[in-house]
């Protein structure tokens, strides 16, 4: 596994050279990996790739490292939910599944029997997931672009020094 993320990082290397914008691209691709837009996270990819002007590569191999639909993504959509339910429940103490759109209704109807006996949910909450969703992403990508950064810095001094 060490090997398989070694090579990775200098392939993104050989791609972006400077450590910052790569440290950046990096956190960027761990945003939109953990975002609650599930279905529009390969779109604002190429989007946000062309008007960032940044390498696509390197964000499509982040978010889809992350948010692989086979093993990550059921767990992603928990924990974004979560947070919002924990955000909305014990911090702004405001019921917004009142305000729920058709389709989380009709959701709801669909699958509480399931969520309610093996998750202990009662009911599905679309502003859950949405701002819990947005919380999580930004909390799980901000505070890594310092580490990201330093990472980079110092493989690119390596790969510099390596080849002289």
């Amino acid at each position: 596994m060490k090997k398989f993320f070694k090579k990775i990082v200098h392939k993104f290397l050989s791609i972006e050279r400077d450590p910052k914008r790569l440290a950046y691209t990096t956190c960027l691709g761990l945003f939109i990996a953990f975002s609650p837009f599930l279905g529009l996270q390969t779109p604002l990819i190429f989007i946000i790739g062309y008007f960032l002007k940044l390498p696509i590569s390197i964000l499509f191999t982040v978010v889809y490292l992350v948010n692989n639909p086979f093993i990550t993504t059921i767990p992603i959509i928990l924990a974004n939910y979560f947070t919002g339910y924990i955000i909305f429940t014990y911090v702004i103490r405001v019921n917004t599944c009142a305000y729920n759109t058709e389709i989380f209704a009709w959701l709801q109807l669909k699958i509480s029997p399931f969520i309610q006996r093996y998750l202990g949910i009662t009911e599905i909450c679309f502003w859950y997931f949405i701002v819990g969703g947005v919380v999580f992403a930004i909390l799980f990508s901000v505070p890594f672009y310092p580490l990201f950064k330093h990472l980079y810095t110092k493989l690119a001094a390596h790969e510099n020094n390596s080849s002289k």
